[in-house]
């Protein structure tokens, strides 16, 4: 889950936190993907910036 974290913090940060949510519910395993959504955006939330999360 790390990597998985690391990535949507990475897109989250130079992108959009909509554009996150994408990237990890397309990786995600079928039958699990909003559950991986969740624990990303709950995971990365305290380290985005007000600004990225905006669009």
């Amino acid at each position: 889950m790390a990597s998985q974290y690391l990535a949507a913090w990475m897109i989250a940060s130079m992108a959009t936190m909509k554009d996150a949510e994408e990237a990890i519910f397309y990786v995600a395993p079928v039958g699990e993907k909003q559950i991986h959504v969740d624990l990303a955006m709950n995971a990365i939330s305290p380290f985005i910036l007000p600004s990225s999360q905006a669009a």
